[in-house]
């Protein structure tokens, strides 16, 4: 699990290209880019850090503290999510290819979108309807 969260923080390695070469639309670049570790997310843990009086468990599982890793990749749904599309073991042996990162870059996008509609529409998906979304 570390790899994968060292592998999201591009930054370390200034290899920002991975990024905007990727064939995915603007609104997943973007979030990628926002991932790399440049920019906070809002999620509940960094809202309730700076001071905002909220939960800070998981909107999805109701379990954990929410920051962008478990919202991204260890939140059980995401997991679920994660091996439902066959990229997890691929994942964390570094072994994707562009289609694959693409698909990557999709899924990340698809879990955030997830985590924001719950919270702000109270929308219940299910983790066929996230990764429909990614496709």
């Amino acid at each position: 699990m570390n790899e994968i969260v060292d592998n999201i923080h591009l930054h370390k390695s200034g290899r920002w290209d991975l990024i905007w070469n990727i064939k995915s639309p603007p609104k997943i670049k973007n979030l990628l880019w926002r991932v790399s570790g440049l920019f906070r997310f809002p999620t509940r843990a960094q809202r309730s850090s700076r001071g905002v009086s909220c939960p800070t468990e998981c909107v999805i599982c109701r379990n954990n503290y929410e920051d962008i890793i478990h919202v991204l990749l260890e939140c059980l749904s995401a997991v679920q999510v994660w091996h439902a599309v066959n990229l997890w073991d691929k994942i964390d042996r570094q072994q994707l290819t562009p289609i694959q990162s693409e698909n990557f870059a999709a899924i990340l996008w698809s879990l955030w979108e997830h985590r924001n509609l719950k919270l702000w529409q109270q929308t219940n998906e299910t983790n066929v309807q996230v990764i429909e979304r990614a496709k």
